[in-house]
C-alpha cells in the first residue's frame, strides 16, 4: 500500500483514520472542556452594519456557520474598550468597544450561542492595560521605578519616573505584587461570568510576576492563577481557562498545576513543528514535538493544538496555498489530544493580506472572505468541507476526542504514526509529511491497540 501526500491520498488516510476506531461512549477530559474552539478576530469576522468593522451582531448572525463547522466554543479576541483595533491594550474591562456593539448585543450573542450548544470564551489581557486606563493614574497598580532596573530597554519615562512594559510603551504592566490588582482583576472575571460568559483566553499568562532579572513563569504567577481560578469558580464552577503560554512544552505543562490551575494552554511546540514538518516535507520536527509532549505533560488533555492564530502568518500563505498541505495540517490538528483550535478563515484557506493594504499584523487579521466560504460550501471536496468532516469525525470517535497519546513512531520517507488510546477503544493515526509516496512501510503497535 502506498501512503501519499496529495488531495486524493488525504481521503484515503481519512478512511484509515476513521475505520480504526469503534464508536462507543467515552468521557471527555472535563465537563468544562470544549471539544473544538473556533477563534474569531472580533473586528474582522462579520460586519452587521456596513461600517467596515466586524461586530457582535455580525458574529451572532453567523452562529449557524460556526455550528456547521462542528465547533462548540467561540473565542473572541478582546471586545473591551481600547484605543487600538486589536484590543489587547484595555482601557476599561467593564465596557464593550463601541464599534463591536453593546452589552445587550453580547448578552444576545451568548443566549443564542448557548441555544446552539456553543460556549463563548472572552480574551482577557491582564498582564497589562492601556496607558489610557484610569488605573494608570495610580502608580501602586503598575510597575514603576525611579530608574530602569531589569530589562532596561523596556522602561519608559513619564513625569520623572519610569514604568515597565513587556510589550509596548502604550501597554504598561500591572503590579501583581499589589493585592489590589488581584482583587480588581477577579472582579473583572466575575462580572463577565455573571452575564453568562463560559470561559477566558488568558493573554500573556506567563508574565504576571517578574523575577529579579525580568524572568517569566515565576512560582508566584502560578499561585495567582490558582487563586483567580478558585475565586471565579466559587460562583461559576464550570468556567474554562485556557492560557497563552508561548514557551517550551514543559513550561506549558506546568500551568496545569495539580489540576488546580488552568484547564488548557495553547500547544505552541506542536504548532511550530507541524508547520515546519509540512514545509520541509519531513517527519522529524513533529515526531520530536510529540515525544517531548509525552515526556512532559502531567495531563493528557492539557495542551490545545492549533495551526493558526491571529499572531501568526496565515497558514495558507506559509504552506504556499497548497490545499493538500492545508488538509494535512487540519488532519494533524484534529488528530491530536486536547482541544483543537481553528483560526477563522483557515478553514477556507485565507492567505495573509497584501502588506501595502494591511501592514504589519493587520495582514494576519483581514476580513473573513464570505464569498470564498459560499463557493466552498457547495464543493464536498473543498478545504471547508474537509474541516467539517474532520471535526465531526473527531466528535463521533471517542478515542480521537478523549484518547491519550501513545506510541509515536517515525516511518521512513517522512511519515509518522501514533495511537490515541481511549477507555474502551483506540485509534491509529498515520500522517505523511513527505512529498513522496511511502511504500513498504510497517507499523508495530502494542497488543493494547483496539482492545
Amino acid at each position: 500500500m502506498e501512503l501519499l501526500r496529495t488531495s486524493l491520498s488525504f481521503l484515503s488516510v481519512c478512511a484509515l483514520f476513521a475505520s480504526s476506531t469503534l464508536f462507543t461512549p467515552e468521557a471527555q477530559a472535563s465537563d468544562r472542556d470544549p471539544h473544538f474552539i473556533y477563534e474569531i478576530f472580533t473586528g474582522s469576522f462579520s460586519d452587521s452594519n456596513g461600517d467596515g468593522t466586524g461586530d457582535l451582531p455580525g458574529i451572532n448572525a453567523k452562529l449557524d456557520y460556526v455550528a456547521s463547522l462542528g465547533a462548540d466554543a467561540i473565542w473572541l479576541t478582546p471586545i473591551f474598550k481600547s484605543p487600538s483595533y486589536h484590543g489587547y491594550d484595555v482601557s476599561d474591562y467593564m465596557t464593550i468597544q463601541n464599534a463591536f456593539g453593546s452589552l445587550s448585543d453580547l448578552k444576545n450573542l451568548v443566549q443564542n450561542a448557548h441555544a446552539k450548544g456553543i460556549k463563548v470564551i472572552l480574551d482577557i489581557p491582564v498582564n497589562h492595560t492601556s496607558n489610557q486606563h484610569p488605573w494608570f493614574s495610580d502608580h501602586s497598580l503598575y510597575l514603576w521605578s525611579s530608574k530602569p532596573t531589569f530589562l532596561p530597554t523596556q522602561w519608559y519615562k513619564k513625569s520623572g519616573s519610569y514604568y515597565f512594559s513587556s510589550f509596548a510603551s502604550t501597554m504598561p504592566d500591572l503590579n501583581w505584587q499589589n493585592p489590589e490588582v488581584l482583587s480588581n482583576i477577579e472582579s473583572v472575571f466575575n462580572y463577565w461570568t455573571s452575564i453568562g460568559i463560559d470561559g477566558f483566553r488568558l493573554d500573556a499568562a506567563k508574565y504576571l510576576i517578574k523575577g529579579p532579572n525580568g524572568e517569566q513563569n515565576m512560582p508566584q504567577t502560578h499561585t495567582l492563577w490558582q487563586e483567580i481560578v478558585a475565586n471565579v469558580r466559587t460562583t461559576a464552577p464550570n468556567t474554562y481557562f485556557v492560557g497563552e503560554v508561548w514557551d517550551a512544552a514543559n513550561v506549558i505543562a506546568s500551568y496545569y498545576g495539580t489540576g488546580n490551575e488552568l484547564d488548557a494552554a495553547f500547544d505552541f511546540p506542536i504548532e511550530g513543528s507541524l508547520r515546519s514538518s509540512i514545509t520541509a516535507a519531513t517527519n522529524t520536527d513533529l515526531v520530536n514535538a510529540l515525544n517531548t509532549q509525552l515526556s512532559t505533560q502531567t495531563n493528557a488533555f492539557f495542551a490545545a493544538p492549533f495551526a493558526g492564530s491571529h499572531d501568526l502568518d496565515r497558514l495558507a500563505t506559509v504552506l504556499g496555498n497548497d490545499v493538500a498541505a492545508q488538509k494535512l495540517a487540519a488532519l494533524t490538528v484534529f488528530s491530536m489530544p486536547g482541544t483543537p483550535v481553528v483560526y477563522y478563515g483557515d478553514e477556507i484557506g485565507m492567505p495573509s493580506g497584501n502588506a501595502k493594504k494591511y501592514p504589519g499584523d493587520l495582514a494576519k487579521r483581514t476580513p473573513m472572505d464570505w464569498t470564498t466560504e459560499t463557493a466552498q460550501d457547495k464543493d464536498q471536496t473543498s478545504l471547508l468541507n474537509t474541516y467539517r468532516t474532520l471535526a465531526h469525525l473527531r466528535l463521533a470517535t471517542p478515542a480521537l476526542d478523549a484518547g491519550i497519546l501513545s506510541q509515536v513512531t517515525a516511518i521512513g520517507g517522512g511519515a509518522l504514526s501514533f495511537v490515541r488510546e481511549g477507555t474502551d477503544t483506540s485509534a491509529l493515526v498515520i500522517l505523511n509529511m513527505g512529498n513522496q509516496a511511502v511504500t513498504n512501510w510497517n507499523i508495530n503497535i502494542s497488543s493494547s491497540f483496539g482492545a
